[in-house]
């Protein structure tokens, strides 16, 4: 890939629900190995439909998203190269144990070695003691620890994180962190994080989005 193109690009992005424009006209760019941070100003500002967007799970009403210089097609989203992190549970499925929960990419796009590379990453996240447990069973700070280990086990080139651990505690929080930049510096895995407007992070590029408009820092 060239150095000139973004990993991810969204020029011009707008999309609306009904008559309400959610984002407007959006500018933004990660590249290779960037960790970028993404506020907002309102407290129902767009985040989720933002991520979602950038990740190619929903088509922008006008512009462009694209992703190492190729338009994102809802129909064929680049997996496994983006990894994504959902909002509350992080998209665990409930009747599956975590251990089981963050080997399923591995069983879908590789097969061999998927359980003991999930183990693997647990402990990375700090929850390898909660392997055989289901996501019901674990806090909500827990549940998004398995579905960032989850999303960082493929090695994929770009994590989206919808809520960056929002009212976690501050184990969770520091374990997410130290996971992050760890996968950051061995892989050069590139991250687009929703986070608190307070947040202050060294490793991290901040953006603003305020009534729809990225506004910058």
């Amino acid at each position: 890939m060239s150095e000139a193109i973004p990993l991810l690009q969204l020029e011009g992005v707008t999309v609306r629900e009904g008559a309400r424009v959610v984002l407007d006209d959006i500018d933004l760019e990660v590249r290779a190995g960037e960790i970028v941070g993404l506020s907002f100003a309102q407290a129902h500002g767009g985040k989720t439909t933002l991520l979602y967007t950038a990740a190619g799970l929903r088509e922008p009403d006008s512009g462009s998203v694209r992703f190492e210089g190729k338009r994102l097609e809802r129909a064929t989203p680049p997996y496994p190269a983006i990894g994504m992190v959902f909002r509350d549970d992080g998209g665990l499925f409930p009747n599956m144990t975590i251990e089981e929960n963050v080997a399923l990419p591995l069983r879908y796009h590789e097969g061999d070695g998927a359980e003991e590379r999930a183990r693997e990453m647990l402990e990375r996240v700090g929850i390898g003691g909660s392997s055989e447990r289901f996501p019901w069973e674990l806090t909500r700070e827990r549940m998004r620890l398995a579905a960032l280990a989850r999303a960082l086990v493929y090695r994929p080139k770009l994590v989206l994180i919808d809520d960056f651990y929002a009212g976690a505690d501050d184990r969770a929080f520091a374990s997410a962190q130290d996971a992050i930049v760890a996968h950051n510096e061995e892989h050069g895995t590139a991250f687009l994080i929703v986070v608190e407007p307070e947040l202050v992070w060294a490793p991290m590029r901040r953006e603003t989005v305020d009534r729809g408009h990225v506004v910058g820092t």
